[in-house]
């Protein structure tokens, strides 16, 4: 790959950020992304520590989700900066 495209990240709508299956398409390429999401989509908690298997996400595993509304709002302002 050209050097001036490594580090150019992939950019997508939610239309595409919704899809776990498009997000890990596009790690396993070993692409950076950003991607929108919609604001209902239920994220991890930075320190969760996940399932070794797909499909045994418990109820205490579950409650280290959290809306991505609820972690935008819950970022002070200092974390936020406009990119151009």
């Amino acid at each position: 790959m050209p050097p001036a495209f490594r580090w150019a990240p992939v950019l997508a709508d939610a239309g595409y950020g919704n899809s776990s299956e498009f997000r890990a398409g596009v790690t396993a390429l070993g692409l950076r992304y950003v991607m929108g999401v919609q604001s209902n989509m239920l994220l991890w908690n930075a320190d969760a520590v996940l399932p070794k298997r797909a499909g045994t996400v418990t109820p205490r595993l579950r409650a280290a989700q959290v809306s991505a509304r609820e972690l935008a709002l819950s970022q002070p302002t200092e974390a936020w900066q406009n990119v151009t």
